[in-house]
């Protein structure tokens, strides 16, 4: 790399880590809150955003991060697994930001009794999160190993110290600004922070390799 080359990757890299930090802290952050809204216990607001995601990632986190170690391609070995997972990614987080009003639709064409809608909204939530965390397994197992890949060995410890600050500033702007929207613009927050992500990886993707 030349000087310009090097600093144009760490701000591509530091950038995608800014819109990935934002992305993984609205489930987590914004979901309890919504389950919590609508009534839902405590046991199922952990299993849906706790047990399932840890499982998850138990079984898929060994297997990508064995299969991208072993690939090979023009793009190297993080870029296809990254391109794959993320359109899949987005569209399951965004739809998770829908998903009270998709639950109450499938209540509706399933004919249930009034009474099931709230257990058939939740079931919703619960197959959205399967969804949207196995695309985001592929993405977090190999997401980290990109830099060793692409980061000359001399500069990898500045970049991870820079890595952390964007990771830390971008957490306490979401936290800051955002979070109190929670329960007023969940959708909206879901929807930004998906097509955020998905631009900004598209771009990462593009440029990094």
């Amino acid at each position: 790399y030349t000087k310009a080359g090097l600093i144009t990757l760490f701000l591509w890299l530091l950038w995608g880590d800014f819109c990935f930090t934002i992305m993984e802290a609205v489930v987590p952050a914004l979901l309890p809150v919504k389950l919590n809204q609508l009534g839902a216990p405590n046991s199922m607001i952990g299993l849906i955003v706790t047990t399932i995601p840890g499982l998850m990632n138990m079984m898929i986190n060994p297997v990508v991060s064995f299969r991208s170690d072993r690939y090979r391609s023009k793009w190297g070995r993080r870029i296809p697994f990254l391109v794959c997972a993320t359109p899949f990614l987005v569209l399951f987080l965004v739809l998770l930001g829908y998903a009270e009003p998709i639950g109450a639709w499938v209540h509706g064409l399933i004919g249930s009794s009034e009474d099931q809608r709230l257990p058939v909204v939740f079931v919703t939530f619960g197959l959205l999160m399967v969804c949207f965390q196995f695309f985001n397994m592929f993405v977090g197992s190999v997401y980290y190993y990109l830099f060793n890949d692409v980061i000359p060995r001399a500069f990898l410890a500045r970049f991870m110290a820079l890595f952390r600050m964007v990771g830390a500033a971008s957490g306490a702007l979401f936290n800051f600004f955002i979070f109190k929207y929670a329960t007023t613009h969940l959708s909206e927050i879901f929807l930004g922070a998906g097509l955020l992500y998905l631009i900004a990886f598209a771009f990462m993707c593009w440029k990094v390799h």
